[in-house]
């Protein structure tokens, strides 16, 4: 599989329907195998996140990505799985969000993820260290010198 150079890791929640990967919380369109581009709904661009809420979101940690599963709708299966993001980006204290995301490997909570890997052409995992372990020589984390600290008001 051909990964982004220099793309961003992440991880995520998707829900399975009908073998493909869908946003847990917005009911919007699945995320193809290999490369995604963010469409704007709500402006003309194409190029820039900067000033809008569309493209592609992630955790920093599979941790994270973990407690969100736990937090999210049970209406279809759920499946968490790690990301590469690049393009225009914005990185913030628990994750991040790019212009262009693909699907790099997926961790087996659910039966139906066996299925939704062949379909995406990545990696199934059965526990989280060889999930971090093998996604980690393909991209990198946001340094921590640009994750920006938690200010709570």
């Amino acid at each position: 599989m051909k990964v982004f150079a220099s793309a961003l890791l992440g991880y995520r929640v998707w829900t399975v329907r009908d073998q493909q990967l869908y946003p847990v919380w917005f009911d919007s369109s699945p995320w193809q195998p290999g490369e995604n581009h963010s469409i704007c709904c709500f402006h003309a661009h194409t190029e820039s996140i900067t000033g809008c809420q569309c493209g592609f979101y992630a955790y920093h940690s599979l941790t994270r990505a973990a407690f969100a599963r736990a937090t999210s709708p049970r209406n279809h299966p759920v499946v968490i799985g790690a990301v590469a993001g690049r393009g225009s980006s914005q990185i913030y204290h628990h994750g991040w969000r790019a212009l262009e995301a693909q699907v790099i490997a997926l961790y087996r909570y659910q039966p139906e993820a066996d299925e939704v890997s062949s379909r995406y052409r990545v990696p199934l995992f059965t526990s989280d260290q060889e999930l971090e372990q093998s996604v980690y020589p393909e991209v990198c984390l946001a340094p921590s010198s640009l994750i920006p600290s938690l200010v709570c008001r």
